[in-house]
């Protein structure tokens, strides 16, 4: 049996995924997001390490009552569940591939307010459905948590926190300063990190 372990970093608008081999330096990445540059997808579509995953995501703008906003929103994090979800099936549904935890970052209470907080919470909930339905361990940890175990500082930038990765993950050393990837370094410190040898 192979183990991995999975680090998710949710957000509605770029959420970061990384597939880590136990014991090994090997770790694969998704991108799961609504829009990106032609550029991006270019260095995807040529990257072995990083994959793309667009869900489509419906516009609120122009829509005048609030319900039917509502509801738009709850469709956009029911299609960024459902693009995880099938990253994580397809991922492993290999005859000797396990899935040991997820860890998850948990809503950033300090620095998201107003209907944005709202939205992560509720995407944060539903993806801890999906996982308890998919049978997958999880556990939930603070955004500070992370940080101080990547860098040692819990209020660390974003980044020294590519920085670390950057250093730690050679594959990805050579990634271009213009790429957006701070979703999925902090997504390679969750699969990294171990939450059961703090409990």
């Amino acid at each position: 049996m192979i183990h991995f372990t999975v680090g998710i970093d949710p957000s509605i608008n770029s959420t970061g995924i990384c597939i880590h081999q136990v014991g090994t330096d090997h770790n694969i990445y998704y991108i799961v997001s609504s829009k990106v540059t032609k550029k991006t997808i270019e260095y995807c579509n040529t990257s072995k390490d990083i994959n793309l995953r667009l869900y489509e995501k419906h516009d609120t703008k122009g829509v005048d009552k609030y319900y039917l906003k509502e509801r738009i929103k709850s469709k956009n994090i029911r299609n960024i569940v459902s693009t995880i979800e099938d990253i994580l099936y397809n991922f492993f549904m290999r005859e000797f591939y396990t899935c040991d935890y997820v860890v998850m970052e948990g809503v950033s209470y300090g620095s998201v307010t107003g209907a944005a907080l709202i939205d992560l919470a509720f995407l944060n909930s539903a993806i801890r459905e999906m996982l308890n339905k998919m049978k997958y361990p999880f556990y939930i940890v603070a955004p500070t948590e992370v940080k101080k175990y990547a860098v040692g500082n819990g209020s660390a930038e974003k980044s020294i926190m590519m920085f670390s990765w950057k250093k730690l993950d050679k594959n990805i050393s050579q990634l271009p300063d213009w790429f957006k990837a701070d979703d999925i370094a902090d997504a390679f410190f969750m699969a990294h990190y171990n939450p059961e040898s703090t409990e």
